[in-house]
């Protein structure tokens, strides 16, 4: 009896065959684009739908770089055939990158908590998190101040620029400030020296009086 080649299988979820594993892919990945709550395995199935997708499209177009405005355009047009138009560029290279590091994310997903895999399935965020939980600190880099060290440092700067304006007022003989005075020291003065609110009416004040200085042309 002769030899008879077989044809490369896969069966799907439903149990029906499919000579195509590539074909399967996209269909499944179709059917997850579907689902309006969708899971990490869920987004990791339309990656391997697009993966299959970026394949053809590079294929077809005899070019071993997924780039380039005939790639683009032929990408597009595989994405609105094939129900996949409402994943951007953006979200496909996260999802694709996903997808090159699916090994890794998985076993940094199996240390979390039920809770935080639940709530962790949208590829931006799992790559974001996955990537800020393997980066190597730099022991080189200079510690970020605790957010009571800044406050601490901008009331030191807050009552170091008052003295230094307190200096001006003393070496001025008691004048506020003089006519050589730009008009961002003066400013400075005016808000060291009166309250906010005060500060605020002053300055209303003295845009009216320059307008009807104006207006009377003196």
């Amino acid at each position: 009896m002769p030899d008879i080649a077989l044809a490369s299988t896969s069966v799907n979820p439903d149990g029906l065959c499919c000579h195509n594993p590539s074909e399967l892919k996209v269909r499944l990945g179709q059917e997850a684009m579907a689902r309006l709550r969708r899971r990490w395995e869920d987004w990791m199935i339309i990656a391997e739908a697009l993966d299959v997708g970026r394949t053809e499209v590079m294929r077809d177009l005899h070019t071993n770089q997924p780039k380039g405005r005939r790639y683009e355009k032929a990408m597009g047009e595989w994405l609105v055939a094939n129900g996949f138009k409402d994943v951007d560029k953006g979200a496909r290279c996260r999802l694709l990158e996903c997808l090159r590091h699916r090994e890794h994310i998985e076993r940094w997903r199996a240390l979390l908590t039920d809770n935080e895999r639940f709530k962790l399935n949208h590829p931006d965020a799992v790559l974001r998190k996955w990537k800020a939980a393997i980066a190597i600190p730099d022991p080189n880099a200079t510690p970020k101040p605790s957010p009571f060290a800044q406050l601490k440092d901008a009331h030191a700067q807050l009552i170091e620029e008052n003295h230094r304006l307190q200096h001006r007022i003393e070496a001025a003989d008691g004048d506020l400030w003089k006519p050589t005075d730009t008009a961002a020291d003066i400013a400075d003065v005016m808000v060291a020296t009166l309250s906010p609110a005060k500060a605020e009416r002053t300055a209303r004040e003295i845009l009216k009086r320059v307008k009807e200085r104006k207006a009377s042309g003196t």
